[in-house]
């Protein structure tokens, strides 16, 4: 009997350290925790937000938690101070080919006469996406500033490389060092799509104000 209950003793310990040990390898680092606590802060809400998850390479467009859209990341490249997870707004996007709307004043009677046929809401969504540009940058609060682009083909793709190589190598290398003695930290992504359609729906969702959450690796 009492070597029935020794055994049983060290079997119970040898299954509570166990059990100690799965619970510390399921523990999420904390970084991811700090991704998880940051986006059920966003998910609480009832506005739609952004993951730009540069671990995985993909960009979601979510709401309550739930993925609405998402998009693969062809290439990432980072600049200057990065790292971790940061939830931040969008104060502003820009692009060299922005579309423009035609303002609309509530309550406006028009003319009859100057009346022309209209296209549906769901048609006129599909024609302003199509507009939409494909590269265009992202500014975020702490001088974060996301270049959206479009990978290129061809003859086309060795032009816009030969220019960037020189931005990058001359242009960068400067302001990091002007940046450097001035204390004026800052953050440049490029974010390189592959489909066309990517970049211009995330140019289209994205509004000034809306909140996502940026998610580098380790």
């Amino acid at each position: 009997m009492k070597t029935r209950r020794i055994l049983g003793l060290v079997a119970g310990t040898a299954l509570l350290v166990a059990g100690a040990a799965g619970q510390e390898a399921a523990a999420p680092s904390p970084r991811k925790a700090a991704r998880v606590e940051q986006e059920y802060g966003l998910a609480r809400t009832p506005s739609t937000y952004f993951i730009f998850d540069f671990e995985a390479g993909k960009v979601s467009l979510k709401a309550r938690g739930l993925v609405l859209k998402e998009w693969p990341i062809f290439k990432v490249k980072t600049w200057g101070r990065h790292g971790g997870v940061m939830t931040c707004p969008l104060l502003k996007k820009t692009a060299y080919n922005a579309p423009k709307r035609k303002d609309v004043t509530p309550g406006k009677v028009e003319d009859e006469t100057d009346k022309k046929p209209t296209a549906k809401n769901d048609d006129l969504d599909i024609l302003e996406l199509v507009k939409m540009p494909v590269n265009f940058t992202l500014e975020l609060p702490g001088d974060i500033r996301m270049n959206v682009r479009l990978r290129k083909s061809g003859f086309a793709r060795i032009l816009d490389g030969a220019g960037r190589l020189f931005s990058r190598g001359i242009g960068r290398s400067v302001k990091t060092i002007v940046r450097g003695i001035g204390r004026r930290p800052f953050t440049e992504i490029e974010i390189i799509f592959l489909e066309e359609s990517a970049a211009k729906n995330i140019y289209w969702s994205f509004f000034e104000g809306q909140k996502c959450i940026l998610y580098w690796p380790e």
